[in-house]
């Protein structure tokens, strides 16, 4: 998974992700 920030660090994505799939179902 390649998102264009690589600022960001694994946890935020991770957390990022989380809040995602939580909004999605």
């Amino acid at each position: 998974m390649s998102t264009g920030h690589d600022g960001i660090n694994t946890t935020g994505r991770m957390a990022g992700w989380s809040r995602l799939l939580e909004m999605r179902d």
